[in-house]
């Protein structure tokens, strides 16, 4: 099996395997603590395509397609428009939750206490 290189390219791939046969797709995410190596397959019995990455910030590129892949999972009807919507949906949620979290920070109180 050959890994794609290029996270969007297999994000791309893998919605559209998922919506040519989504009651036959399935996804697994591990993660390999030994080489600090995550891998992301995605079949559907006839094709199987991996991304393999050791970058942190593909870590969290890899949850928000775990969230799109939910969201679909969960929908009663896939299609193209429903795809869009969920992909759009879960981007503006994660816009607004970083957005919160700059907002709701702390300050810093003084230095140590000795």
């Amino acid at each position: 099996m050959v890994y794609i290189e290029n996270l969007e390219n297999f994000m791309e791939a893998a919605r559209e395997l998922f919506m040519n046969s989504p009651e036959k797709s399935r996804y697994v995410i591990k993660y390999r603590h030994t080489d600090a190596k995550l891998v992301v397959k995605v079949t559907d019995d006839k094709v199987c395509l991996k991304y393999r990455t050791d970058q942190a910030q593909d870590a969290k590129r890899v949850a928000r397609l775990n969230a799109v892949f939910l969201h679909l999972m969960a929908s009663s009807k896939v299609d193209a428009a429903t795809a869009s919507a969920v992909v759009t949906a879960v981007e503006e949620r994660e816009a607004q939750a970083a957005a919160a979290q700059t907002h709701t920070q702390p300050a810093k109180k003084g230095g140590k206490k000795r």
